[in-house]
């Protein structure tokens, strides 16, 4: 009854709280699960806004993006005797992701022919609003009609992604057998820039290691590496376990691209102090070797210094042995007889000064 009489209002606005142009999908929570509904719904439509006003604008959500299609995805009547396809406009997520984890690996096909306007698996906050032009009284005799303009923003109403203006009497068309077909970007350009400085970090400092470690040293440093991957595995499978536990779509990927950014600059921090220390334990160590160095030569030049002392020495004391075996003769017979009577004398007298027994009875 109320779209038979959509001739008394300049706009009939229907409001679904489920997506119109998703294909067939039996058990599906989209008029996709409702097939046959939704073509005697489309059917009735055709009937009567579409051979009558053609002022129909429908306002739909669940869909997780900013969409519009003008009409040619929209009509399942299945006649072409009145047009059947009318304008739909999803409002974006405010705060909420695309179409999930799911659709990131595996993109899916959406049908609207103005884009889908979301990033797949980050936190999109979107909206739109409705805005109606009713011209007075003397134009619309001059045969203006009353229009909608439709708008959506991204992040804050300064941010406008998409803008749409439809005038009663002119809103509805038949659908088209090939509908167009849009599908979610993955990332962001922020999020994809990030990934890309992170991968380019962990190169960097990956090959830095493997030219100033070696492929020892360098295996070392990746399995510190390997530890703190497996670190953010664990997180990213916390987040993901998460996420289906309180029914999410997913896991928001430009806070991946955070974490996997931020540990790749401390990964190249670490291994960066790890070359410093590294390098100077080798200083250290070629310091130690060539100390030792120093020392042995040292040690070897006084031992050399001190043998040929001795052999001075040696050499002198021979000299003076040969001195006094060649010249005997040297000294006074008389003294000499002297010297021998006071040595006879010194070895008869005992170290405590008194004679012994054969001093005594020689006396």
């Amino acid at each position: 009854n109320e779209l038979a009489q959509a001739e008394n209002y300049d706009f009939v606005v229907w409001v679904s709280t489920r997506p119109w142009t998703e294909p067939e999908e039996i058990g599906g929570d989209s008029w996709g699960g409702f097939v046959s509904d939704r073509d005697d719904l489309s059917a009735h439509i055709a009937s009567t806004i579409g051979a009558g006003p053609k002022n129909l604008l429908v306002l739909s959500g669940d869909n997780h993006m900013v969409a519009f299609d003008d009409g040619s995805s929209t009509d399942f009547s299945g006649q072409d005797e009145f047009p059947g396809g009318f304008p739909v406009f999803h409002s974006g997520p405010l705060t909420n992701f695309g179409s999930g984890v799911k659709s990131f690996f595996a993109p899916s096909d959406h049908y609207f022919t103005d884009g889908c306007m979301a990033f797949n698996s980050e936190v999109n906050y979107q909206f739109g609003t409705v805005e109606f032009e009713f011209p007075s009284d003397e134009v619309v005799e001059s045969g203006s009609r009353p229009c909608v303009i439709l708008k959506s923003y991204a992040d804050n109403s300064a941010n406008l992604i998409f803008t749409k203006r439809l005038c009663a009497g002119e809103m509805m068309r038949e659908g088209t057998t090939e509908s167009d077909t849009c599908t979610l970007p993955r990332l962001s350009d922020t999020t994809f820039y990030m990934f890309v400085a992170a991968l380019a970090v962990i190169g960097v400092y990956g090959i830095l290691s493997l030219w100033y470690l070696g492929l020892k040293k360098c295996i070392l440093a990746l399995e510190y590496f390997g530890i703190g991957l497996l670190f953010f595995l664990l997180n990213l499978m916390a987040a993901v376990a998460g996420a289906f536990c309180f029914g999410t779509l997913g896991v928001d990927v430009f806070s991946i691209a955070i974490f996997t950014l931020t540990q790749a600059i401390l990964g190249s921090v670490f291994v960066g102090l790890a070359l410093r220390g590294y390098y100077a334990s080798i200083q250290e160590e070629e310091k130690g070797v060539q100390l030792q160095d120093e020392v042995k030569i040292s040690v070897a030049n006084e031992a050399e210094a001190g043998e040929t002392v001795d052999n001075s020495q040696r050499n002198y004391l021979e000299e003076e042995v040969e001195v006094v075996v060649v010249n005997p003769t040297d000294h006074d017979p008389a003294e000499q007889a002297t010297e021998r009577s006071n040595s006879n004398n010194r070895k008869r007298t005992p170290r405590n000064g008194f004679p012994d027994a054969t001093s005594v009875y020689s006396m």
